[in-house]
């Protein structure tokens, strides 16, 4: 079960954690509710690199306290027609403010209680204005938050491979 694995993806955290050569800068949006998308920001256009339906991601963990891990925190997505074409992948992230993990772990907890759809909105994948880090609109809260991004894939060897970026 690696995809829902919590060994599994602390592994994963610790070799990522490991091998940050080639990392990237992004921002992270984490929506109020379930039926949102977390958004990938490139933190130099501020463009959209990527989105995950909330409902694809199947498991969330932070780094353990006081470890290497700390600033850490992983999802397992799935994307794919059927369980037998799906593909799982974890991505990981290290948060350059360690304590705020903390504040990442909150803004998926409550993404993923179900709240219908009438009773609350998601984050559209537009940044709050220039000016401010946390925006509040309605139910909604935005937290922009600066993290290292590397993506790798498994090299069928016990490692992993960095991916060229798009």
């Amino acid at each position: 079960n690696a995809p829902k694995s919590e060994t599994e993806i602390q592994r994963n955290m610790v070799i990522l954690n490991e091998q940050t050569a080639e990392a990237i800068k992004v921002s992270v949006s984490i929506p109020s509710c379930s039926d949102g998308c977390v958004v990938l920001y490139d933190a130099v256009t501020n463009g959209v690199m990527q989105r995950y339906e909330i409902c694809h991601i199947l498991f969330y963990a932070h780094g353990k306290p006081n470890s290497n891990e700390a600033a850490c925190f992983a999802f397992t997505w799935t994307h794919g027609e059927s369980l037998e074409s799906s593909i799982f992948q974890c991505h990981v992230f290290r948060c350059d403010i360690p304590e705020a993990v903390g504040q990442v772990s909150s803004c998926f907890m409550k993404a993923f209680q179900r709240v219908p759809k009438s009773l609350s909105t998601s984050v559209n994948g537009e940044l709050p204005s220039e000016t401010g880090e946390l925006s509040n609109v309605g139910n909604v809260q935005m937290f922009l938050l600066e993290l290292t991004m590397e993506m790798k894939e498994d090299d069928g060897k016990g490692g992993y491979s960095t991916v060229p970026r798009d």
